[in-house]
């Protein structure tokens, strides 16, 4: 499961620099967006749920807490200091990403527009006189979680009992969805990125995103053979799709500088050969980690 803030690089930086707004969206219900006492709050749950074997089931206990810190930290009326405002967007923007490791069962598509929306408007506040930090974490969130979500979807596919039926209309669709958004997004928001260290992140994130989606894929086409997961009897080649996504993947990260393939995607051996690039990264970052 992929549960990705940019909280820890801002936790004792920031906590000090942003003051407290209150707003009344209703008569009854007084909401105050507190930054310095919400972000540590934030950063030991992100803790807990880093630490966690179950991180699912860590953010299901506190989802409450999230969701209120996230309600209150929307809550403004536009008449607030900019400073204060951006923290507010920030806290909600980071709230919002961590409930989308929710487990599948307790979110919908809704949650996952909670989070693209505030980081949309985190984005739309960060004004060059706007703290950078915060800025480059809403740039790293808006570049991965049309990637994290496709992911961690076919991840899900692919970690069902084997007596389970796949279902082809969803795992395709996700697939191709995934291997369009990488072939159309991914070069360019890593071109337009001028910061360096902000490029660099966005990466790392956008590998981690298709190193999910691989390691899913590769349980999705164990599992094509299977008689259950024939359609009208015919074999479902995922192979080719997955070849897809991790081709462009490859592309668009560079991970085979100067390869002749990158020209020539439709080739199977040339699929195969960038998507194999991929398996290897995926496989010696998941070695380090470990």
């Amino acid at each position: 499961m992929l549960v990705r803030t940019c909280l820890s690089t801002l936790a004792i930086l920031l906590v000090a620099n942003c003051g407290a707004t209150t707003t009344k969206p209703h008569p009854e219900k007084t909401l105050v967006c507190h930054f310095g006492n919400d972000l540590p709050k934030l950063e030991s749950m992100k803790s807990q749920i880093d630490a966690a074997s179950d991180k699912a089931a860590i953010v299901s206990a506190n989802k409450q807490t999230l969701l209120d810190i996230a309600e209150k930290s929307a809550a403004l009326n536009g008449s607030e200091r900019q400073e204060d405002r951006l923290g507010c967007k920030f806290l909600e923007m980071e709230t919002r990403v961590l409930l989308l490791g929710l487990p599948a069962t307790e979110q919908d598509n809704s949650t996952f527009e909670a989070a693209l929306t505030a980081t949309n408007e985190m984005i739309a506040l960060c004004t060059p006189q706007a703290d950078q930090r915060m800025c480059s974490a809403a740039r790293i969130h808006s570049a991965s979680l049309f990637s994290d979500k496709a992911a961690e979807q076919l991840y899900v596919i692919g970690e069902q009992d084997a007596d389970t039926p796949i279902n082809w209309q969803l795992t395709l669709n996700t697939a191709g969805g995934l291997e369009e958004h990488i072939r159309e997004n991914w070069k360019n928001i890593l071109d337009n990125e001028s910061d360096e260290t902000t490029k660099a992140a966005i990466s790392r994130s956008l590998l981690a995103s298709l190193c999910v989606a691989d390691k899913g894929m590769v349980s999705i086409n164990r599992r094509a053979g299977l008689a259950i997961n024939r359609v009208d009897g015919k074999f479902v080649p995922f192979i080719e799709h997955s070849g897809k996504v991790l081709a462009q993947g490859a592309i668009a990260l560079d991970l085979s500088p100067g390869d002749a393939c990158y020209e020539n995607t439709e080739d199977f051996d040339c699929m195969n050969s960038l998507a194999n690039q991929v398996h290897l990264v995926c496989e010696r970052t998941e070695t380090a980690i470990n």
